[in-house]
């Protein structure tokens, strides 16, 4: 009488079986295996390495970061200039990069660079931005690029524009005034008196508040002046 034959050992059969399918495979592609092998280890060894990489070029951007600062606080605004802007060129990526961005603006602002300052500032402005001040202050900065450029029209939009889009900025009230100064210079009167107005209505125990009556007397004597040439 035939044995039977259990499940258990059915099981066993086929995991034998298996295994020597399996070395047989190995056996006869040895050579696409070890290949394959090599793939993997190569593969694990560069995401490491590339780890390690960029670990390296985060702490070499934070140095260069901390030094252009240290010099930026001293008041070398020159030496500050020249080591972020090597940040900039070489780690535009990282954050310490972001940050680096707009300070180099600030300082080519200050050093009269302005052109350079405004393609800073205008990157800076391009990346995603958390902090609604540091983005408030870079708009204002920008404003005060195209002012000393003489580009008073532009200007004065990009003072309201951040007046209006960040009216909790710490220095709101200045880019309202600022706004208001260039709109007078492009004799926009009616938008430069409005703005004038609105910011006695809004600090009417401002510090600025006798300049800002002095504007509004300028405004009335300019548009008196206009009035006469017409007729």
């Amino acid at each position: 009488m035939a044995k039977r034959i259990t499940r258990k050992q059915m099981k066993q059969d086929r995991f034998v079986s298996s295994v020597f399918k399996g070395y047989g495979y190995a056996k006869k592609h040895t050579n696409q295996l070890i290949t394959i092998a090599i793939v993997i280890v190569v593969v694990v060894v560069g995401l490491i390495a590339f780890s390690s990489y960029r670990k390296s070029r985060q702490n070499e951007a934070v140095d260069l970061l901390g030094m252009g600062m240290l010099a930026y606080r001293q008041g070398n605004y020159t030496e500050a200039r020249d080591t972020l802007a090597v940040l900039v060129d070489r780690f535009s990526g990282t954050e310490s990069g972001k940050v680096g961005t707009y300070y180099l603006g600030h300082l080519r602002l200050l050093l009269g660079e302005y052109d350079e300052s405004i393609n800073n500032l205008n990157s800076y402005l391009a990346n995603p931005l958390d902090d609604p001040d540091l983005k408030a202050a870079a708009q204002s900065m920008l404003a005060a690029c195209y002012e000393e450029k003489g580009e008073f029209q532009r200007a004065a939009e990009l003072y309201f524009e951040t007046y209006q889009q960040y009216p909790l900025y710490f220095e709101s009230s200045s880019n309202m005034l600022n706004a208001a100064r260039c709109y007078k210079q492009v004799a926009n009167l009616e938008k430069a008196e409005e703005l004038y107005r609105l910011f006695l209505e809004k600090y009417p125990e401002a510090p600025q508040k006798q300049d800002v009556l002095l504007n509004l007397a300028e405004i009335e004597s300019q548009r008196g002046e206009l009035s006469m040439g017409v007729e």
